[in-house]
């Protein structure tokens, strides 16, 4: 599989990482909006620059295509990528508003090539176990549920994007949106309503470092969700799920992997 990536920062060079790993995947090629990020990324990774992502997508030598850039050109070239008829694997968040958002699911529905946004929560270990126990019915119907991502904010690979909203900025659209998607996997129903308090209290930016949202699921339960970019503190990565009850009895099931907790509680 060759792979080209769109963008050429901190988290193609991550991915680039990973597929140095893999049995018969190669980095064939980058664009990035600066040609000087985009070759020193070649020069570490391998494959070759282009000029524009329009040259990445129309070349042979790429298979699939990794979305990497920063989040403000997301959807734009999504929308490229599957129109190119190449697999997408797309970091989050989709979009930066729900314009954006249902335009490229709706692009993903039409294209027929697989497009997978890049939602890690769902390959770790608690987590995956977590939805199989849930699939299999054992502790009934997920009734309720709380999921928190926190962790320092100002961490060395922040951007000056990140730092601001219109630009797709922020502690929810960068990490928290974890937390938002382990929780609707977890209940596994649509989402009936939404409220939700988002700020910024703890630095000097325009785009929100604390948030906490409440979630309405159709056809009953409910869930709560925080995002909390610290400036000094402890990390918090947990997702907990209150279910009708059934096999574990009043007993709780967790597990742990390293600062990752997931635990299922039964009536």
């Amino acid at each position: 599989m060759r792979v080209g990536i769109l963008g050429a920062g901190w988290w193609a060079d991550q991915h680039a990482q990973a597929l140095a790993t893999l049995e018969g995947f190669a980095v064939t090629g980058v664009n990035s909006r600066s040609l000087d990020t985009a070759a020193a990324f070649v020069a570490q990774h391998g494959g070759r620059v282009h000029a524009d992502a329009r040259a990445l997508l129309a070349a042979p030598d790429v298979d699939a295509v990794l979305i990497t850039a920063p989040h403000e050109y997301h959807a734009p070239l999504a929308l490229e990528a599957l129109a190119s008829g190449k697999p997408v694997l797309l970091e989050k968040p989709v979009a930066t508003n729900s314009t954006e958002t249902h335009a490229v699911l709706d692009a993903a529905r039409n294209a027929g090539v697989p497009c997978l946004v890049g939602f890690t929560s769902h390959y770790f270990p608690g987590f995956s176990r977590a939805k199989q126990i849930i699939d299999s019915g054992e502790l009934g119907r997920p009734l309720s549920g709380q999921s928190v991502f926190q962790k320092r904010w100002m961490e060395a690979n922040r951007r000056d994007w990140h730092l601001d909203r219109k630009r797709g900025g922020g502690m929810l659209l960068t990490a928290g949106i974890h937390a938002l998607d382990r929780l609707m996997w977890l209940m596994d129903r649509p989402v009936q309503a939404v409220s939700a308090a988002i700020g910024t209290h703890l630095h000097e930016q325009q785009a929100d470092d604390l948030s906490s949202i409440f979630l309405r699921f159709q056809g009953g339960g409910a869930g709560m969700v925080g995002s909390f970019g610290y400036a000094q503190g402890g990390p918090i990565n947990a997702t907990t799920l209150l279910c009708e009850g059934a096999a574990c009895g009043s007993r709780p099931t967790a597990w742990s992997v390293a600062r990752t907790t997931v635990g299922l509680l039964c009536r």
